[in-house]
């Protein structure tokens, strides 16, 4: 890993839920599928920080999109979503 690379552990149901998004998209597919490995119960993916900015994006838009129901109340999917953007968080 380079100097502006990061890690990120998610557990299965998260990584289970960044597979299914990106069966819907090519670029973050090829970020996923390529990047992460299993370690314990927890499965870590390492990126490129503009990697990490891109799939935050994708994530967002996700957000935007699905996170929140009819009454703008965040969502069980919003609520992953929110946590996965706060963890691909580049500061």
């Amino acid at each position: 890993m380079g100097i502006e690379d990061i890690t990120i552990r998610v557990n299965a149901e998260e990584l289970g839920y960044l597979r299914q998004l990106a069966s819907r998209n090519a670029n973050i597919a090829a970020l996923i599928d390529k990047r992460q490995c299993a370690r314990g119960k927890l499965f870590v993916i390492e990126l490129a920080s503009a990697e990490a900015v891109q799939l935050r994006g994708y994530l967002s838009e996700q957000l935007a999109l699905c996170g929140f129901d009819s009454d703008y109340a965040l969502t069980n999917e919003g609520q992953m979503l929110e946590d996965l953007i706060d963890r691909f968080f580049i500061p």
